[in-house]
């Protein structure tokens, strides 16, 4: 089984049009993040909004300041809708940290880089190698964004009670899905909102708690 690794961002785009330094472009990015693949990152992203949107440059860089062009995809122009693009970079190496970013291009011109977000490219053998014994961790859930479910896995390193929760974007909690004690080993458990509480499009946390670990990851839901 192959270590999937997510990063995403929401955001809306801030524009760098040619000759100026404020102003807001209205394309709306919902999500965009890295997922690694056996041997590729997967890079997605979706726009809630667009208007007049000639494209996306995707880049990527090793260090923070040389970026290279992997891709241009083209926009939608004006949609009222979602989008989704997708992109697989294949020109990966294992155990190399990467950085990705997406340079927003309008039909005149204008543009706007996103948040950059960061992923270390771990092959399977790395994964067999850095799990050979039980540790405690969570993964990132995936699908993510997702619906109508997605599945979070984690490691136990001792026995003992463990808590896997839910938490909305306030810190309120929305659904418990483990309240058991546990034997060491991996585990993984499908979250289905519907199953748990009837919850609202947006950003939740997912807690995994133990006496001696805890960790939080961010999920999102799309309805």
């Amino acid at each position: 089984m192959n270590l999937v690794t997510i990063l995403f961002v929401i955001q809306s785009l801030l524009i760098v049009p040619a000759g100026k330094d404020d102003g807001v472009l209205p394309v709306e990015l919902y999500y965009f993040f890295a997922e690694i693949k056996s041997d590729y990152v997967l890079l997605k992203w979706g726009t809630a909004t667009e208007v007049d949107n000639y494209g996306f440059n995707l880049e990527r860089s090793a260090n923070l300041s040389e970026w290279v062009k992997l891709e241009f995809l083209p926009g939608y122009g004006t949609s009222n809708i979602s989008r989704d693009y997708s992109y697989e970079d294949t020109t990966v190496v294992a155990d190399s940290f990467y950085y990705y970013r997406l340079k927003q291009i309008d039909i005149i011109g204008s543009f706007a880089y996103s948040d950059t977000i960061s992923i270390h490219f771990v092959t399977e053998i790395n994964e067999l190698s850095s799990f050979s014994e039980p540790k405690y961790y969570l993964y990132p859930s995936y699908p993510n964004p997702f619906n109508p479910s997605t599945k979070i896995k984690f490691n136990i390193a001792e026995q003992g009670i463990v808590n896997l929760t839910i938490f909305d974007i306030l810190g309120r909690e929305s659904s418990k899905l483990i309240d058991e004690e546990l034997q060491p080993g991996t585990y993984e458990v499908e979250f289905n909102p519907k199953r748990h509480a009837e919850l609202s499009s947006g950003i939740y946390f997912y807690r995994l708690s133990t006496k001696n670990f805890t960790d939080a990851k961010k999920f999102v839901i799309l309805k």
